[in-house]
């Protein structure tokens, strides 16, 4: 009865230490610089929110390159940013902000009939709406730019008047 008592006790706490033994977070890869915490971006667009922009940050130090770092606005405006698309934060350094807010709309071939169902074609050109100024979309043309440091993980970018332009693009 003892000799019951000691095993089951003993794979208990050989269960528990396996248990917490285990790391369920993603494994960093090798070469990943230390990340800052709970690095945010509010989009502002004619003095609100911006919901639904893509933010990502283009390091201006290349050695930083090889990591997206990247967000999507929440109705509040707010990116909170993630790098490598799983880990929460990003690493230290200044950047420019590349932010779009893009609607593709159906390729006016592909509609449809009423109650037809449509069996696909493959179309050479996208016809999209930004509802953003485009320089915005680029590194290079882009004037937003943040520096992220401790303590200073919350920026604003405002990315001026909104507007509605309609562009195609090819694609591949």
């Amino acid at each position: 009865m003892k000799c019951l008592l000691f095993f089951s006790i003993g794979s208990f706490l050989l269960g528990l230490f396996l248990i917490s033994g285990c790391d369920r977070s993603p494994q960093k890869p090798p070469g990943l610089p230390d990340l800052i915490a709970d690095v945010q971006i509010t989009v502002i667009q004619e003095g609100k929110p911006l919901e639904g922009a893509s933010v990502t940050l283009v390091p201006q130090d290349v050695s930083l390159a090889r990591w997206s770092i990247k967000g999507k606005t929440n109705a509040n405006g707010v990116a909170k940013l993630a790098t490598y698309g799983k880990f929460s934060g990003c690493p230290a350094g200044k950047f420019k902000v590349v932010v779009v807010k893009r609607e593709y709309l159906p390729n006016k071939q592909q509609s449809a009939a009423e109650g037809e169902i449509y069996q696909g074609e493959w179309h050479e050109e996208l016809t999209y709406i930004d509802y953003i100024d485009p320089s915005f979309g680029f590194s290079e043309k882009t004037t937003a730019e943040v520096e992220i440091k401790n303590g200073s993980t919350k920026h604003t970018v405002e990315v001026g008047k909104a507007v509605r332009l309609e562009n195609k693009e090819k694609s591949k």
